[in-house]
């Protein structure tokens, strides 16, 4: 039985680095919980030996981190799915 490589990620917001992991990139980014975010961002997404790196606007930070639920999961979709590790 092979091994299933898990996900990791880290958002790196106002000098702080935050971190989470799952079993996809939408799971390892719905595990940060930065708290209130206000600033623009660095998101690292790692799988094995592969990593990518994207910087965010505040905006789109908090409407991953700051929202409802359902805008929360919805944004968090969108924003894992250009990640293509």
């Amino acid at each position: 039985m092979a091994t299933q490589t898990k996900y990791e990620a880290s958002l790196k917001v106002s000098g702080k680095t935050y971190k989470g992991s799952g079993k996809s990139a939408f799971d390892a980014i719905s595990n940060i919980v930065p708290g209130n975010v206000k600033a623009l961002g660095v998101l690292e997404v790692k799988k094995g030996k592969k990593k990518q790196e994207r910087i965010w606007p505040a905006g789109v930070l908090a409407r991953m981190f700051n929202s409802s639920p359902s805008i929360r999961d919805a944004k968090i979709k969108s924003i894992s799915l250009t990640y293509d590790i």
